[in-house]
């Protein structure tokens, strides 16, 4: 039984990990990109990174 549950436990943190779908908390906690955007948090703010595949970088923490 411990068994099955590890790999059931594997197989839905791979699907959450290759699906691309990142749910973030509504924490506020501000991250200014070097894009001149304010990120609610640093969740979202490293959304925005994936996102553009790097090229956004932390300016400083705060709103911009």
């Amino acid at each position: 039984m411990k068994t099955t549950g590890f790999f059931v436990l594997l197989g839905l943190s791979l699907f959450f990990f290759f699906s691309g779908d990142v749910y973030c908390t509504r924490e506020s906690n501000p991250h200014c990109g070097t894009d001149g955007m304010t990120y609610g948090n640093k969740c979202s703010f490293c959304k925005a990174v994936k996102k553009s595949q790097g090229s956004i970088r932390l300016e400083h923490l705060g709103k911009c």
